[in-house]
């Protein structure tokens, strides 16, 4: 004989639906925390403040106070929605800054490392190129005023600063120094040199020019090519001089 289950007592009833009753608010409760807390991590400042920030470079060039002013604008948040992109850009995008690192330190440390530009090489008499021929500044100071002087077309800088490495380097060898260096519309290349001697090179064959003035030019002429203004060597047997004003006539003379 099988015997009827014996119903619940009130008491436990009671207590299940207790129990039930704060299970369904607790969920309620864990729901309602994860929106807020949603919300807060989309609106609120994450994490502690910044209090504290570190620049670093050799600040030949370059301002540790116009750095800091310019990071500055980029600290409204917390630890941990600081743009670490927008830092650096701002930090780039100052004259004479070539690079920089940026980071964070826990807690409130923000910490900028930058590298500054090395200028090479004047470029179109204002402005100045570093070592990839990328131009940086519209301004020389005066210390700078004696770097080599390279111009051309407002894309031709890299071109140019490769070229004049490679005619320093050969004149170098005669103990010559290439003072600067012209790129014209036309692709016609104009050197001149330390003593101030300018060197017509024409287009096609500048390097095979530059090698013959090297090879005849100064046993042609002598010691009167400390009178010459100009080398004319677009020549293909010969070469032009242009005399300085208190010199003797131009002309062309046969190698």
């Amino acid at each position: 004989m099988v015997k009827a289950r014996a119903k619940k007592t009130q008491p436990q009833a009671n207590s299940l639906k207790i129990r039930h009753f704060l299970a369904a608010i607790m969920a309620a409760v864990a729901i309602a925390a994860g929106i807020v807390g949603w919300q807060w991590a989309r609106y609120a400042d994450w994490g502690p403040a910044l209090t504290r920030m570190v620049v670093r470079g050799d600040f030949k060039r370059v301002d540790p106070v116009t750095v800091r002013a310019a990071v500055r604008p980029h600290l409204g948040g917390g630890f941990f929605r600081v743009d670490l992109d927008a830092i650096r850009a701002a930090v780039i995008a100052l004259p004479w800054v070539s690079d920089a690192a940026v980071r964070l330190e826990w807690p409130s440390t923000l910490k900028v490392d930058l590298r500054e530009q090395r200028a090479v090489a004047r470029w179109n008499g204002d402005s100045l190129v570093n070592a990839d021929g990328v131009r940086f500044a519209h301004q020389v100071p005066a210390d700078l005023s004696d770097l080599p002087r390279l111009a051309g077309p407002d894309d031709s800088a890299a071109d140019v600063l490769a070229q004049w490495r490679t005619m320093a380097a050969r004149l170098r060898d005669d103990s010559l120094t290439l003072a600067g260096l012209t790129l014209d519309a036309r692709g016609a290349w104009r050197a001149r040199l330390g003593s101030g001697l300018e060197l017509r090179l024409g287009r096609d064959h500048a390097a095979d020019n530059l090698l013959r003035f090297v090879q005849v030019v100064p046993r042609v002429l002598g010691t009167r090519l400390a009178e010459a203004a100009y080398i004319d060597l677009r020549y293909t047997n010969g070469f032009a001089v242009g005399w300085k004003p208190d010199s003797e006539n131009e002309g062309k003379i046969h190698a």
